[in-house]
């Protein structure tokens, strides 16, 4: 049998547990990096001249993302992640604080047009410029 004391005790405990587990929800660390590719004018005629209509971007072997060749970064420095003219990959990249993956780029026929390594670094945006 409760009686007042246990319940009001059982009570505060549940108002307890429901306050710490919202405070944990409010500091959740970030595990993402980002990074963010792009090219120039001159890189965008370059690939239509050659035929290529769209690029899809693979990462860890994966498709990441995808774009149309005409679409481009126009400023005179590299872009911030999400910036219009560019694409933005996000990679859970767990407790590590950075994390490497392999990435390809190809066209809408299969050609490859670039492939390397890029570097996620945790609550970070890495540009990456993909040159003709």
């Amino acid at each position: 049998m409760i009686n007042k004391a246990h319940f009001s005790i059982l009570t505060l405990a549940v108002i307890f547990s429901f306050t710490l587990s919202g405070c944990k929800k409010d500091n959740i660390v970030s595990n993402e990096g980002s990074v963010v590719f792009w090219y120039g004018t001159n890189t965008s005629n370059e690939l239509i001249d050659d035929g290529a209509v769209s690029l899809t971007y693979y990462v860890d072997g994966q498709i990441a993302g995808s774009t149309a060749t005409n679409i481009f970064w126009t400023g005179t420095k590299g872009p911030e992640c999400g910036q219009d003219g560019s694409i933005t990959i996000k990679k859970d990249i767990g407790v590590a604080t950075n994390k490497t993956y392999e990435y390809r780029v190809i066209d809408q026929e299969g050609f490859e047009y670039w492939k390397g390594v890029v570097n996620f670094t945790k609550n970070s945006c890495e540009a990456v410029e993909l040159v003709w």
